[in-house]
């Protein structure tokens, strides 16, 4: 049975609600595609792409997901801590072995 991608998108949340420090940056939440109305100083996600890999005789040997996360705050200066959101969203995904899809096997995350 192939594994479900929205596995993936629930570990993506699930990791970046988990942060401590990125929750005080961003108290409003952590969303994907879509913000409640009224919320402010959160994280929004949303996955652009996603597409199976496969090898020269067309056999699947892998799945690749593009993501776009961002700390989302009134304003329009960077210096309102959407910097330093932006950063510690980096932090908590580049390398992050600890992410863990249901049914998938991290290659590179």
């Amino acid at each position: 049975m192939a594994a479900d991608p929205g596995a993936v998108d629930a570990a993506v949340i699930a990791v970046l609600r988990g942060d401590s420090e990125l929750a005080a940056l961003c108290p409003g939440g952590v969303f994907y595609g879509l913000a409640s109305d009224g919320v402010e100083n959160f994280v929004l996600i949303g996955r652009l792409t996603h597409e199976d890999n496969r090898d020269m005789q067309g056999t699947a040997y892998g799945e690749t997901f593009l993501y776009l996360v961002k700390a989302v705050m009134p304003g329009t200066s960077s210096s309102n801590g959407v910097r330093p959101a932006a950063l510690r969203i980096r932090t908590v995904l580049d390398g992050n072995a600890t992410l863990a899809p249901e049914g998938y096997v991290l290659q590179r995350p």
